[in-house]
């Protein structure tokens, strides 16, 4: 089995910031779409490519605490550039690929942007103003080659600048992280038009900790998994929190990251069973489509030979439910003979996740009997609750056997509940967000603060037990959707008018660096 540690060993100094995974001895690497294919990236390759990008940084004249604005989807380059800016002391500002260019064009004056990295065409008029109207502005990039193909990508142009820079200047910039340091600023995907967006910021030392505390909610199941067969397709959107956690997660225990291709968004589990995962990611909705997929397959096929295939299937799930909740590490006889005379389903619910599925992490809700019986099939079900960006991720961990039934599940390893006014729950910890991007006041945002528990927006109950319920969101915190839609505004932002008076001290300014 795998050594899986959330804590350095002895010899180890512990993680100061995000760039010092790279280091780790037990970093498994990526894989890339190719074709109808993926290729893998070494960790070795992946701490190169890391290293040329902030060589790039240094050379175009970033500096700590510089703000990089990364429009594009869930992808290597993300990655690389995100790790490089990390490496340099810079702070990323995630942003949704088809994030309306009103919205964009208000993030990037937001936060002051000093280098913008985006993907979709239409955004490009929003970055031509944008160079126009921001002074701080270094460049704007497209991280893909644009028609015919024959410019430089971002990554590429970025790498090119810092080829005769010396790593020294990477070395040394690197040394100065702290893990008070600004890692992210992210925005809500989507906002009422009459209330002020507002930007979360999270520090190297928060996403750390969120990370750190979902492989240690996990660690049990992880440790099944045999060396070399950890890995995962990672196709949730970077620029939310529960895809930021997953990725630093991997990469801390050990997993090896692959990337969907660009239309794998629009069908994500059809890349999940083409890649075979051994730790399959999923959205609640995609769970429940798949098992609502094979009873409608049993419940429609004709009987044949007088085989009852609709009994059949629901005996199937029966037991299956059966054995995930009755907590037992290996049943007895009678179980598993029954257990053999229903694998026939149980391998073709597999087969939908790629064959190869030890566990599932879904992101959002999940029936308890669909999660019961996905576990009882041999694909435990690991489910985070309570996402939210203030947190760095998820705020409670629902696992297979150890919540109530109803539950959220038990606060991440690291975060603390309490039961807060008109049943708003609290959190505190080290994952919790120390402020709001240019807002001082937390009065002015869908939280606030109570001596150092931040009250989360959700509505729900803290158990004797420590688990909790969550049943939903005070009315102001709305749910931020996954991918917004995109659209062009009905007027082009005016580059001219004047904008509100802003704080534009970076986050050092704010949160005590």
């Amino acid at each position: 089995m795998r050594h899986r540690r959330t804590e350095p060993r002895h010899d180890e100094r512990p993680p100061s910031g995000l760039a010092d995974l790279l280091l780790r001895d037990d970093l498994a690497g990526f894989a890339v779409p190719v074709g109808d294919g993926w290729r893998r990236v070494s960790a070795a390759d992946f701490r190169r490519d890391v290293t040329a990008a902030a060589k790039g940084f240094a050379a175009i004249g970033l500096d700590s605490g510089d703000r990089i604005v990364l429009a594009c989807r869930t992808r290597y380059e993300w990655a690389v550039l995100a790790f490089a800016a990390w490496a340099m002391r810079g702070t990323v500002v995630p942003v949704h690929p088809r994030l309306a260019p009103t919205r964009l064009w208000h993030i990037l004056h937001d936060v002051r942007a000093n280098m913008i990295v985006a993907e979709h065409p239409l955004h490009g008029r929003v970055l031509a103003e944008a160079r126009r109207s921001l002074p701080g502005l270094v460049r704007s990039l497209s991280v893909d080659s644009p028609p015919p193909g024959d410019a430089p990508s971002a990554l590429q142009e970025i790498t090119a600048a810092g080829v005769y820079m010396d790593p020294s200047a990477v070395a040394e910039r690197s040394r100065a992280v702290t893990a008070a340091d600004a890692a992210v600023i992210t925005y809500p995907a989507a906002w009422s038009p009459s209330a002020e967006p507002h930007g979360v910021v999270l520090t190297h030392a928060n996403l750390l900790a969120s990370a750190a505390g979902q492989v240690r909610a996990a660690g049990a199941l992880l440790d099944r998994i045999p060396d070399g067969e950890a890995d995962t397709l990672l196709h949730l959107p970077l620029a939310g929190a529960a895809g930021q956690s997953l990725l630093i997660a991997s990469l801390m225990a050990g997993v090896r990251v692959a990337f969907p291709a660009p239309a794998s968004h629009a069908a994500p589990m059809r890349q999940t069973r083409a890649y075979g995962p051994s730790i399959a990611i999923a959205r609640g909705a995609h769970i429940e489509r798949v098992f609502a997929l094979e009873h409608a397959t049993e419940h429609e096929r004709p009987d044949k030979q007088g085989w009852d295939r609709k009994s059949a299937f629901d005996a199937a799930v029966e037991h299956a439910v059966k054995t995930a909740r009755s907590h037992r590490e290996r049943p007895g006889m009678l179980g598993r003979v029954s257990h053999a005379m229903h694998e026939w389903l149980y391998t073709r619910v597999r087969d939908r996740f790629g064959g190869r599925a030890r566990m599932i992490v879904c992101s959002g809700g999940v029936s308890e009997r669909v999660a019961d019986f996905l576990t009882g099939a041999g694909m435990p079900v690991v489910q985070g609750s309570g996402i939210i960006a203030e947190a760095a991720g998820p705020i409670a961990v629902r696992l297979p056997g150890l919540t109530a039934e109803g539950g959220a599940g038990r606060p991440l390893p690291g975060l603390e509940l309490r039961d807060g006014l008109r049943g708003e729950v609290a959190v505190a910890g080290a994952a919790v967000s120390p402020a709001y991007w240019n807002r001082p006041d937390p009065a002015r945002t869908p939280t606030r603060r109570d001596d150092g528990w931040l009250f989360t927006g959700l509505t729900g109950r803290v158990h004797g037990d420590g688990s909790a319920s969550l049943t939903g969101r005070i009315a102001g915190a709305g749910k931020t959707p996954a991918a917004p839609a995109l659209h062009s505004p009905a007027e082009p932002p005016d580059p001219q008018r004047p904008l509100p008076t802003q704080d534009v001290r970076g986050p050092q300014d704010r949160i005590g660096h």
